[in-house]
């Protein structure tokens, strides 16, 4: 977050106006422009003819109209190229650690598995073992929920021929119990995990989407039934794991709401 005292305007308009064009479906002219960034036309002017001198964005000869030109993307996406899910969570997910204290971690999709690629250990004297590189039912855990519920829709069919795993009695072990879970999960945007993979313990999760609006990974914490309940998790936990995943995504490209 920057310091007000040094910000500019300037910029801060001329990338409200590239995103105005990146957001239309045609070419934009002066007016509209000026109206859509509640904009004096000479300030919008003069924000046009340097972009399209940098080569940002292209004159179209009727009107004149603009659009956004192939350099930003062409810029912009060796970024995209650089950055990966882990390097992008690094920041949000040790945040997330600090401001709970619980165990926090980011899985990903790997072999019909949910597979831990960064585990942070809770602060409290007793502790969840988890290590990078394990891997984790889909059906019963928060992670697993998130990647069938946001993924790919062949993935559960794969999941139900290879059959559920039933760690623990509360896991949910059969397509009927599974369904109407993921349906929530896509509906509230987090999952849970009530003692369905290990008795004693609890999570949530949210997922994390990339630039072409994909499933990237999870990011979640971990807790103990004997401190929280799964109301608890979902009223006190879920949001800050939510946010932790918005700012993710939004680092990976995800276009904003």
């Amino acid at each position: 977050m920057g310091t007000a005292g040094y910000e500019s305007p300037a910029v801060r308009k001329a990338i409200a106006l590239v995103e105005l064009l990146c957001s239309q479906d045609r070419p934009l002219g002066l007016s509209e422009i000026s109206q859509a960034l509640e904009l004096n036309k000479h300030m919008v002017l003069r924000l046009l003819s340097t972009l399209e001198d940098m080569g940002w964005l292209v004159r179209h000869a009727e009107g004149p109209k603009y659009s956004v030109g192939l350099l930003p993307y062409h810029s912009t996406s060796k970024v995209v190229r650089r950055m990966s899910f882990r390097t992008a969570a690094e920041q949000p997910l040790r945040a997330l650690w600090e401001e709970t204290g619980e165990s926090a971690f980011l899985s990903i999709l790997y072999q019909d598995t949910a597979m831990l690629v960064e585990h942070l250990d809770g602060v409290g004297s007793i502790r969840v073992g988890a290590h990078v590189g394990e891997r984790y039912p889909l059906n019963c855990t928060a992670a697993g929920k998130v990647l069938l519920a946001f993924g790919d829709p062949e993935l559960l069919s794969r999941v139900v021929q290879h059959g559920f795993e039933r760690p623990t009695p509360a896991s949910l072990h059969t397509l009927n119990a599974l369904r109407p879970e993921l349906a929530a999960i896509r509906r509230d945007g987090y999952a849970l995990d009530r003692e369905e993979s290990i008795t004693g313990v609890l999570c949530v999760a949210a997922p994390v989407f990339d630039h072409a609006e994909k499933l990237a990974g999870t990011i979640g914490l971990t807790v103990f039934a004997i401190a929280y309940t799964p109301d608890d998790l979902a009223s006190q936990l879920a949001p800050r794991v939510q946010a932790a995943a918005a700012e993710i995504s939004r680092t990976l490209g995800y276009p904003s709401e």
